[in-house]
């Protein structure tokens, strides 16, 4: 496997991660959660 391969899918990872996350945030302060985390 090539560096420049495994960095953009590292990248990617990332990427999907932290809008996840950003999901989970928004999706608990719609539930009325926000203040609880």
């Amino acid at each position: 496997m090539n560096n420049s391969n495994m960095e953009s899918q590292i990248k990617a990872n990332i990427s999907l991660i932290s809008f996840a996350m950003s999901e989970i945030k928004s999706f608990k302060y719609k539930n009325g959660l926000g203040d609880a985390y």
